[in-house]
């Protein structure tokens, strides 16, 4: 299936499909609920609704890391292009709106083509119009799917790159949302299809102040909870749940020992509730755990380069040295 999915890509309109079926997609949901503790994949904050709410996030005052890239690709914008081949393709993974991969393209020599990735219909049509509009002479076909369909993502790739060289775009600091492994894991799948030498340019939130991290993922207007109580709203929609999201509190804690920030989800009160015929009992402050956002330093950036088939070729950091861009080449 992933084989086709990735050939739909090259078939005409502007987007097709990478996505496992819906059956697996629950069952996928319902283990990690059943985990103690129990768990949900990020990716299911993203639908249409919540990527509305995400980019509102990306405008809090609070919510630096957004402010700190653009001001990396901005500045370091034609440093970076000066390392890069001509004719890319450009694929991004987690496209959101747009706006950072053109302050990328508007720097690249007679980039051939655009692909966007997106789990939401509505972020991948923005991204696609945003370019379109900014670029009209660069072709642009995206991809309504999950990027961590490890298999689905190497014969894409694959296929880009029979057609010339390509560059990878991970903005936003979304790596930090893997664990290490799993970090690794993706570089590894986005590197096998890659020559020696291919770009893959990824945005790394950088280790500071808790108290600047904390308030980063718990905002006092409440927006950020609002984006993560809507990931059982999603749930409800996509798989008939029953979560009822004004009966859970948002709250996220800075962990030390990992480095990362943790988000969850509180039961208020003892709640039952069902999702793909299965029950499940949660009590007063049961939690789920449903994000995690790693943060980084270029050391532990280039260990996790070298052990997924990378390596560092190029670091920025805006003027705090909060956010850092960071260059990788397959080795």
């Amino acid at each position: 299936m992933a084989s086709d999915l990735a050939r739909d890509l090259f078939q005409g309109g502007h987007r097709s499909s990478l996505t496992d079926t819906t059956e697996d997609e629950l069952a996928e949901v319902i283990a990690g609920l059943l985990h103690a503790p129990p768990t949900v994949s990020p990716r299911w904050l993203y639908d249409d609704v919540g990527s509305a709410l995400f980019e509102a996030i990306t405008r809090l005052p609070e919510y630096y890391p957004t402010r700190c890239e653009v001001e990396i690709l901005d500045g370091a914008g034609p440093q970076i292009a000066a390392r890069l081949p001509e004719n890319l393709a450009v694929v991004e993974l987690g496209a959101g709106t747009g706006d950072k991969v053109a302050r990328v393209i508007r720097n690249l020599v007679s980039p051939r083509i655009y692909h966007p990735i997106e789990v939401s219909t509505a972020a991948l049509d923005r991204a696609a119009e945003q370019i379109t509009s900014a670029f009209p002479d660069l072709a642009v076909r995206g991809l309504l799917g999950d990027f961590t369909n490890s298999q689905a993502l190497t014969e894409l790739l694959a296929k880009v790159a029979a057609d010339g060289p390509v560059l990878l775009f991970f903005p936003g600091s979304t790596i930090g949302n893997f664990d290490p492994d799993e970090a690794a894991d993706l570089l590894s799948a986005a590197g096998a299809a890659l020559e020696p030498g291919a770009p893959f340019l990824i945005g790394f939130d950088l280790v500071k102040d808790p108290a600047l991290l904390e308030a980063a993922y718990d905002d006092p207007a409440g927006v950020t909870a609002a984006f993560n109580r809507n990931l059982l709203a999603h749930l409800n929609r996509r798989f008939g749940a029953t979560f009822d999201p004004a009966r859970w509190r948002h709250t996220s804690r800075w962990i030390p020992a990992l480095r990362r920030i943790e988000t969850w989800l509180l039961s208020e009160g003892d709640q039952v509730v069902t999702i793909g015929g299965t029950e499940l009992s949660f009590g007063d402050g049961d939690g789920i755990h449903t994000e995690n956002a790693h943060k980084w330093d270029q050391a532990a950036v280039t260990a996790l380069a070298k052990r997924s088939g990378w390596r560092v070729d190029g670091w920025w950091t805006d003027d705090k040295n909060w956010f850092a861009e960071a260059l990788l080449v397959r080795a």
